[in-house]
């Protein structure tokens, strides 16, 4: 069994999380977009594998949610239900990215602010 950690050590995991979030964000956003974001419109995209992938990852979802109402009403423990919870949690955050690359499209300006404010 682990030891319990400390309030210090659970802060420098939270901060260490936060900032390997921020990495991978980084490096998504170098992959797709480039390393210069150009101003203007950009179409939605959705393609053929783009829409196979939404329709995985909904089911995905759906068996998900459905597994984890089984686990809530037969009593597994709570760790196997919060990894299905926190399953979800991700797969429903892919399925958004996924949905807004494909029917939202992005729109960039990068105009200056003029509004009075010094800075």
């Amino acid at each position: 069994m682990l030891p319990a950690l400390t309030e210090l050590e659970i802060g420098l995991v939270a901060w260490a999380l936060a900032l390997v979030i921020f990495g991978v964000q980084g490096l998504l956003s170098v992959a797709v977009e480039g390393r210069e974001l150009r101003p203007g419109h950009v179409e939605p995209r959705l393609t053929g594998q783009l829409s196979v992938a939404i329709v995985a990852f909904g089911l995905a979802l759906l068996a998900i949610s459905a597994l984890l109402g089984v686990a809530i009403l037969d009593g597994w423990p709570p760790a196997r239900v919060g990894t299905l919870a926190g399953a979800g949690c991700l797969i429903l955050g892919l399925l958004l990215v996924l949905y807004k690359e494909a029917f939202v499209g992005d729109e960039a300006a990068l105009d200056e602010r003029d509004d009075g404010i010094p800075w």
